[in-house]
């Protein structure tokens, strides 16, 4: 808002007017007013009217290529590619996943049993659980590349003490899902597995010559000159198998000056306490 905006300006031309002020007249006394405020400019000018120097792009990567194209975010053509100064080649992604789990499902709803409160057993050779009249047991579970994970079990019924033996799985883009029915209205599904963290292995390339071999995490970037770049998303059709990865690029030139004058800051807050000890 323009108020916001006007207020902002105002404190800026402050802090301008009063550090050339003392600098002028210069004492040693004045280090701590001077990093302080210097500081605060300078924080403040870097997140105000530099912020607008902040640009994100979006850049997908082919597994074993290179890529120096990308989608500046928030624009309406999603279509149109910038050239950019960095280059990412990714040598290898890795998806770490949780065991899936095995419930009894409703055929007719879809919802685990008990109601309001499913019972889920994890995909993990020895492990069982009783669900209504069925104890389920885990006897072997496989989880091969580019295959859906697979689990062998044995459901005993309780009460009419039924034995029966079978494989499951959840299915993928290359295999389909397999249940196990129970009656006709109960089956036993596995659900698909939930991500635990998916890592990026990359090096980056800079127009400058300079070049950096990492892994790229969720909140764990990597930081190349003034770029940033974050893990955002591969392709969650084929899972662990996913043969690229979006990547989220950001360009914060500012970034430096900002944090140049928190450290500014912190300085003359020390100073601040060893000139008003000796007094």
């Amino acid at each position: 808002s323009w108020p916001f905006v006007l207020v902002y300006l105002m404190i800026l031309i402050n802090l301008t007017a009063v550090i050339s002020c003392r600098v002028k007249r210069f004492k040693i006394g004045d280090i701590a007013f001077l990093l302080n405020h210097a500081g605060l400019l300078l924080l403040l000018y870097s997140a105000g009217p530099g912020s607008a120097d902040k640009s994100r792009y979006f850049m997908r990567v082919n597994e074993g290529g290179t890529e120096w194209r990308a989608q500046l975010s928030g624009r309406d053509s999603q279509d149109k590619l910038t050239e950019l100064p960095v280059a990412i080649y990714l040598d290898d992604f890795v998806l770490e996943e949780y065991p899936p789990k095995i419930a009894v499902i409703d055929r007719g709803t879809g919802e685990a049993m008990p109601v309001n409160r499913p019972l889920y057993l994890e995909s993990i050779k020895g492990r069982s659980v009783v669900v209504m009249d069925w104890k389920i047991s885990v006897d072997s579970f496989i989880n091969l590349p580019r295959y859906a994970p697979t689990a062998y079990l044995t459901i005993s019924n309780l009460q009419e003490e039924e034995i029966v033996s079978d494989w499951i799985t959840c299915g993928n883009f290359f295999q389909n899902f397999r249940t196990i029915n129970l009656s006709d209205r109960y089956c036993i599904a596995m659900t698909f597995p939930e991500p635990k963290r998916f890592i990026s292995r990359i090096e980056v390339y800079s127009k400058s010559g300079e070049s950096r071999v990492d892994s790229v995490m969720v909140n764990h970037p990597v930081t190349i000159g003034s770029w940033k770049v974050y893990q955002h998303s591969y392709n969650t059709q084929m899972g662990k198998d996913s043969d690229w990865s979006l990547f989220e690029l950001v360009y914060d030139p500012w970034l430096i000056p900002a944090l140049t004058g928190i450290i500014l800051m912190l300085l003359g807050s020390v100073a601040l306490i060893w000139t008003g000890g000796k007094r």
